[in-house]
């Protein structure tokens, strides 16, 4: 569920769907230049089961697939360097577990070291992401945009400077819920009381 979401996102920020529905809504109609997934280069920043599933759902976009985790990770796909992560990714997925030690641990420095061509999305924890150097770093449009399902803070203040900006898709922490993960976990809480003897 997540994974669909996370594709949603690439596509709406890809596509400029969000600035594209405004100006038909203000009678404007300019077809902007976006971006396809087609045989890009796709980063994961953690690679557990959201990005497997992802990985599965753009495969045939023929994707070059790229990954970091601190973990030993086996799957089919390259591992490499945090650095290395940022520089090559032309669609970066954040997907990985919040935890003491990676709190901010994308930062100005490291989105900086992204392509101007290039896209972030976060469906995992919004407190990975230095959400004050991310707005610096989509302001001077150093990356095509964003894809956030998460936040520093949420809900998001009606001031915040992201809702300022028309290169960032922002949906409010709902990535998994679907009707049918509803019903999936209303089954698993079944089956779990049911085993209680």
């Amino acid at each position: 569920y997540v994974a669909e979401h996370a594709l949603a996102l690439i596509l709406s920020v890809l596509k400029k769907i969000n600035s594209n529905f405004e100006g038909i809504k203000n009678n404007t109609w300019i077809k902007e230049e976006n971006f396809s997934i087609y045989d890009k280069t796709v980063g994961f920043f953690g690679f557990g089961d959201i990005s497997r599933d992802l990985s599965l759902l753009i495969k045939p976009f023929s994707p070059n697939i790229i990954f970091y985790d601190i973990k030993n990770v086996k799957n089919d796909f390259i591992k490499v360097d945090i650095e290395e992560l940022f520089k090559k990714s032309d669609i970066l997925i954040v997907a990985a577990d919040l935890n003491s030690e990676n709190e901010g641990i994308i930062n100005y420095d490291l989105l900086s070291k992204m392509k101007t061509s290039s896209i972030l999305i976060n469906v995992s924890r919004g407190q990975l992401i230095n959400q004050t150097d991310l707005i610096k770093i989509l302001d001077k449009n150093l990356i095509f945009g964003a894809g956030l399902d998460v936040l520093d803070v949420e809900p998001i203040d009606g001031e915040d400077p992201l809702l300022l900006l028309d290169n960032v898709v922002i949906t409010c922490h709902n990535a998994s819920n679907t009707k049918e993960a509803t019903i999936s976990v209303n089954y698993e809480i079944l089956d779990l009381l049911k085993s209680i003897k």
